[in-house]
């Protein structure tokens, strides 16, 4: 089995979900730090703690066992084992932040030792705790898993725990306490699950059964899921190996009827990426309670869920989001180690978005029609994008925390404030809400979200044809991501993707692209981009604006930012009305945008208004008639 490693440096701490360094740990006692895992003490400024990365001596790998009594559906008891270092001192690390997702710690309650000689204390980050063993060797720690949201499933409460008499979810970022390791660290790891009714299904990113035993690196168990409940199941075999298909809830389809489509998916990309001796892979299948979500997904180790509304079809568009999370199992994950997802976004995300469609094109689950549909719909939101020519490093200021890199979900409409994952229609979806008073969340700048996918499908697009010009047709794109997955032992950086296009294209090529990713030039559609029987003409699209701050939606509740030459202005909108209430099709220009707003005594006014921007010639391509090659699908 591929190596999957956790894209954060080995000299990184794992903290929930976000790269977490030594200076982080400023509110912590300093004579608990100078003894904590023998980590050398450098610099003391000020109340600010500087060190070095963990360098010197490796200690033994860390031997965790955790138990999971599943008898109340309720909650979880959780016991976990493990070693202290010699000093007896260490730091618990509870569930902080994942996908975007705040406060997991909420989800943590009655965390308690009932080892003689050891003790825990809080610190004033309710995610960090202090252990003391008076007797340095293995600790028991147990604590208890809630659910800490109540009301409907809907995006994107996915990424908090799950806990219902008819579905359980976790994952090793929103529900693991666990010692302070290293993303790279060697760890052994026993999981032990009790009181499953016997009806019920259990599966994980190790197995099904009730006892896993697993040894890896950490990050593979940071990033497993765990997840159970009243599951139908299927297996279908793919390119040799088998893969677990489960739906929770009731369907109009069954996993036997959709497992070819999928089966054609996984084995379209396992043999691109000459990785078909996989021996354990999952897909998980759940609903939405509410219409709205639209889809979504994460991909996690050797396991993806996927989070749908529409119970009745499962159509192209869940098809791309399929192809979209089974591709991460290779990029980012099984390229190197990364230390800063949102600064990689435009190609962890923004590849895998170009080859979603390409992969269901060459699975034959769409046609060349569709693909050109797809692709045109990319260029067009890519250029009309207001972030359009955004550097990238204020791109990855805006992107949600998500363990892979992974914005995940794939409905970005502003009532969930959710992710985008380019899914075709999906990113037309109709959103609808009521004005919620919840603080600010990144995933509400919608455009910065997604021009990292958007950016990053036009510039593979680019790179694919350049590369198969400049090489004299001999190597593609896919050449130059299998070359960075056998140098995986290096960190995953823009520095080194860039220089292993060098090995393919001119440096001048390079230096375009380094502009495109850095910069935020705007990446040209080149003419020959699908072959000679293609044309691309330029077509008039308003682009979508609200002609308000969109952060209204989500905020106060209170219209601002209305410019007077907008729609919005042109509607009666104006800056201070309170919202409460909204109807829109995230960008789509086409759609009217209804806005509910709250008048002095309690009176109710709906306006609405064409959310049209500027008038745009986008590109957009098209087959020429009776051209016998048709268009080249990029390989």
């Amino acid at each position: 089995m591929r190596s999957i490693a956790n894209p954060v440096s080995a000299d990184t701490l794992l903290y929930g979900d976000i790269p977490f360094r030594t200076e982080m740990l400023s509110d912590v006692p300093l004579m608990f730090l100078q003894s904590m895992k023998n980590l050398p003490l450098l610099l003391l400024l000020g109340s600010s703690l500087g060190f070095a990365s963990i360098g010197a001596t490796p200690s033994p790998r860390q031997d965790l066992h955790y138990r999971f009594d599943l008898h109340d559906p309720s909650h979880l008891h959780v016991t976990l084992e493990f070693t202290t270092p010699p000093s007896g001192d260490d730091l618990l690390l509870l569930p902080s932040q994942w996908a975007g997702e705040r406060d997991l710690y909420r989800a943590v309650s009655n965390l308690r030792t009932s080892s003689p000689d050891a003790t825990l204390a809080p610190t004033p980050n309710p995610a960090r705790w202090i252990v003391h063993n008076r007797r340095p060797g293995r600790i028991t720690v147990a604590y208890d898993l809630t659910q800490d949201w109540s009301g409907p499933l809907k995006y994107p409460l996915e990424h908090r725990i799950i806990l219902g008499p008819g579905l359980f979810e976790f994952n090793g970022n929103n529900g693991l306490v666990a010692p302070i390791l290293s993303a790279n660290e060697a760890v052994d790891v026993t999981f032990d699950f009790i009181n499953l009714p016997p009806s019920q299904t259990l599966i994980t990113s190790f197995g099904t059964t009730p006892h896993q035993h697993v040894t890896g690196p950490w990050s593979d168990i940071r990033n497993a899921l765990f997840t159970g409940g009243d599951l139908q199941t299927d297996t279908l075999t793919v390119a040799g190996s088998p893969v677990l298909l489960a739906i929770h809830g009731k369907w109009s389809f069954s996993p036997a009827q959709i497992a070819p489509g999928i089966g054609n998916i996984l084995e379209t990309e396992r043999r691109l990426w000459h990785d078909t001796a996989i021996p354990f892979y999952a897909i998980v299948i759940s609903p939405y309670d509410d219409s709205s979500s639209g889809g979504g997904g994460s991909g996690f180790t050797n396991i993806f869920n996927l989070f749908l509304a529409d119970r009745k079809t499962f159509n192209t568009d869940t098809a791309s989001l399929v192809a979209h999370e089974a591709f991460h199992h290779w990029n980012p994950r099984a390229l190197g180690t990364v230390e800063d997802t949102a600064e990689i976004a435009w190609f962890g995300e923004g590849f895998t978005r170009f080859y979603q469609d390409t992969i269901l094109e060459r699975a034959g689950i769409i046609g060349e029609a569709e693909y050109l549909t797809r692709l045109n719909a990319t260029i067009k939101d890519y250029l009309a994008s207001p972030r359009l020519n955004a550097p990238n490093l204020e791109l990855a200021r805006t992107q949600p925390i998500a363990q892979t890199g992974s914005p995940s979900g794939s409905n970005p409409n502003l009532t969930a404030a959710s992710s985008p994952a380019a899914l075709g229609a999906l990113n037309l979806a109709a959103t609808r809400g009521s004005f919620s008073s919840s603080p600010p969340d990144p995933r509400s700048d919608l455009p910065a979200n997604q021009q990292p996918y958007l950016r990053g499908a036009m510039i593979a697009l680019w790179l694919n044809h350049q590369i198969n010009q400049q090489t004299g047709g001999r190597h593609t794109l896919t050449d130059l991501m299998l070359d960075l997955e056998t140098e995986r032992s290096q960190p995953l950086t823009t520095d080194r993707i860039l220089g292993a296009a060098g090995r393919f294209v001119h440096p001048a090529t390079v230096a375009q692209l380094r502009a495109f990713v850095l910069d935020g030039l705007t990446v040209p559609i080149d003419p020959g981009s699908l072959g000679d029987c293609v044309n691309f003409r330029e077509k008039p699209f308003w682009t979508f604006d609200l002609g308000f701050d969109p952060a209204s939606l989500h905020r106060s509740g209170i219209i601002g930012g209305v410019r007077k030459e907008s729609s919005a202005w042109k509607a009666g909108v104006r800056d201070g009305e309170q919202l409460d209430g909204f109807s829109l099709w995230n960008g789509n220009a086409e759609r009217e945008v209804t806005l509910t707003l709250r008048e002095f005594g309690g009176r109710r006014e709906q306006l609405a208004f064409y959310p049209r921007g500027k008038l745009l010639a986008v590109p957009q391509a098209e087959p020429i008639p009776n051209c016998a090659a048709g268009p080249r699908i990029p390989e």
